[in-house]
């Protein structure tokens, strides 16, 4: 039931170095590729839980292209990259929400 692009692991054997996961559902299972895997301190500002990430669309760039992105998103388009679309973390994705994101894409604060 995973949807979310951050997972949270309460117990793992090691303290870092590259992850598989295997996903499985009633039609079989399925190993991901290796992947590079971090053991943060509790005080990394990336442990609070909010983090703000302008390129929505996962392309490697914040620009316009993540601006249309969360748009279309917000007006109940498909959103493979599974982004929030409260960018501004105020409980309603709307404009707000939009012009935060143009802010930041413009080199401004994060909400």
């Amino acid at each position: 039931g995973a949807q979310e692009r951050v997972m949270r692991i309460r117990s793992i054997w090691g303290l870092g170095g590259n992850l598989r996961c295997i996903i499985s559902n009633g039609c079989g299972s399925v190993p991901t590729t290796s992947a590079p895997f971090t053991v943060l301190a509790p005080d990394d500002p990336i442990c609070a839980g909010v983090t703000c990430d302008a390129d929505v669309n996962s392309d490697g760039n914040a620009d316009q292209g993540d601006i249309d992105y969360l748009i279309n998103v917000i007006a109940g388009g498909d959103n493979p990259t599974l982004a929030d679309p409260d960018f501004n973390h105020d409980g309603n994705a709307d404009q707000g929400d939009v012009d935060s994101l143009i802010n930041v894409v413009a080199g401004g604060e994060c909400p």
